[in-house]
């Protein structure tokens, strides 16, 4: 009878129903802060109705999304979405194949991976340090879970609150395909056709100590993107001053309701090649990325105004310095090292070079989450001529090539960066060739003198370092290389995947 019962289960979900959601609300427009004016915008559509005969470029909500104003396109979590226009615009024109309606979306509330379509709201973007601090949040219940990347292609991990004699303890479970590629498993005797079966046959049977699937991990929406890069200098209320230095000031502001950081430097490039830059940072997106918000260059004669995502902790280099940031164990710092790496991936595979990779411009979240910051605003911004030079060029994080004048730099000087910032992690704002000076600094850098390793530093993570740090830019690994690799020294010193499931072959 036992035996029945399994079949039949097993049945159940290979074969599971599929129920229609409930349709989406609305929401009259009343966001003002697309409604500014300016050089750079995205035409947006006219909604129409029942479009139903267009496919190729679908993408699956993340989100409910209700809208703001009469351009956008309402959504559910779980809805189908073809992208017709605007393919590298923050608002992207769509069809909702359910509805059939037309609008704009915003691109950080979809994704494009069909494998995971069916299980939107238990997907997680993260690390596996990032996951276990999810999941271990006081009040989560035993059993809720989440969906996350793994290293390998095409490839995840099954992370589940456990609890095993009293003690809570995070599971990670790899998912892996079939040598076909057709099916999905943890354990190979039951395999699936779809995450969604995964997830459902687990929520029944024990994955492991009779500890079953409850609920997905609870999630925060993004903030949207707005709509034009250019802002209205009048909807931009501005609180409290927050940092100065060379570049300028950084204020606390606020648009509407929501928090803003309002740098507003002392010089800027050309006003045309500052909007047309500010046009290429309004389309880059990415979780381990400060969001660049827009722009306020009207009118001529005001000061302009860049404004970005507000990170309440500041800066990590400050941040590693106060109490919080000298209670971080060696763990959690590989987390940073893990999350910037995550983001340098993403600037690389856009072939986009930081040029200014430290830890005054990451920046750390009210959670604790780090984002990299002023990324390619090198050409947007440049420095007083009475500047020292030590400040124009970060010379002790600056790479071979980048001291020698009619050198290229790439994204492999970003690489030598992401080193010396290791280095900054994990001496906990320690500041690299820190006994020399700036000419005896350059002439060790290019000379191939390279730092110390930092107290808590295993010999494999100053492996890493040491291969950030090659003289030759194309013998340092890639950020694609140096992530895996990070994972790989997370992974052995964090615990393997759970050793009773078999992992993914090859």
């Amino acid at each position: 009878m036992a035996g029945l019962r399994f079949y039949e289960s097993m049945m159940k979900f290979c074969c599971p129903s599929k129920r229609k959601p409930p349709l989406p609300k609305t929401l009259e427009p009343t966001n003002i802060l697309n409604k500014t004016s300016g050089p750079i915008t995205s035409q947006p559509c006219s909604r129409t109705t029942k479009i139903t005969n267009l496919r190729g470029n679908e993408v699956y909500a993340l989100y409910d999304y209700s809208p703001a104003l009469s351009t956008e396109l309402a959504f559910q979590r779980d809805d189908e979405l073809t992208v017709i226009d605007h393919f590298d615009q923050p608002w992207r024109t769509a069809i909702n194949r359910r509805t059939g309606e037309q609008g704009l979306i915003p691109h950080n509330y979809v994704t494009n991976d069909a494998t995971i379509a069916g299980v939107l709201s238990a997907w997680y973007p993260v690390g596996r340090i990032e996951a276990e601090k999810k999941l271990l949040i006081p009040g989560t219940e035993t059993g809720t879970f989440l969906i996350r990347p793994s290293r390998g292609p095409m490839t995840y991990v099954l992370s589940c609150r456990t609890l095993c004699e009293g003690v809570v303890k995070i599971r990670h479970f790899q998912i892996c395909r079939t040598n076909d590629s057709k099916d999905l498993y943890i354990d190979k005797a039951f395999p699936f056709a779809t995450l969604n079966d995964l997830l459902g046959f687990y929520k029944e049977h024990p994955l492991i100590d009779d500890c079953t699937l409850t609920k997905p991990c609870s999630r925060e929406k993004p903030q949207t993107p707005f709509h034009k890069a250019e802002i209205s200098r009048q909807s931009v209320q501005m609180i409290r001053i927050i940092d100065k230095g060379s570049f300028g000031e950084v204020w606390l502001g606020r648009i509407q309701s929501v928090e803003v950081a309002v740098k507003i430097p002392l010089v800027t490039a050309c006003r045309d090649d500052f909007i047309r830059e500010a046009q290429k940072m309004h389309t880059i997106w990415h979780a381990q990325l400060v969001q660049f918000l827009g722009v306020c260059t009207k009118p001529q004669e005001e000061s302009v105004l860049v404004i970005t995502e507000y990170m309440p902790n500041g800066a990590l280099d400050k941040y590693l310095q106060t109490e919080e940031g000298r209670n971080l164990q060696q763990i959690d710092l590989l987390s940073i090292m893990d999350q910037v790496a995550n983001g340098m991936v993403y600037l690389e595979s856009i072939k986009l070079v930081h040029r200014d990779l430290r830890a005054a411009n990451v920046f750390v979240a009210k959670d604790g989450r780090v984002k990299v910051g002023d990324f390619g605003q090198s050409k947007m911004l440049s420095m007083p001529s009475s500047c020292p030079t030590d400040l124009k060029t970060p010379i002790r994080w600056s790479s071979p090539e980048a001291l020698i004048n009619g050198k290229e730099v790439t994204s492999k000087s970003d690489v030598w960066q992401y080193g010396i910032l290791w280095y900054e992690v994990f001496s906990y704002g320690g500041v690299p060739y820190e006994k020399y000076t700036v000419e005896e600094a350059i002439r060790a850098i290019c000379s191939g003198v390279i730092l110390d390793p930092p107290e808590d530093c295993t010999w494999r993570m100053y492996e890493l370092m040491r291969s950030c740090w090659q003289l030759v830019p194309e013998n340092r690994p890639s950020f694609k290389e140096v992530k895996q690799r990070v994972e790989f020294i997370i992974e052995s010193l964090d615990g393997n995947y759970d050793p009773t499931w078999a992992t993914c072959e090859g």
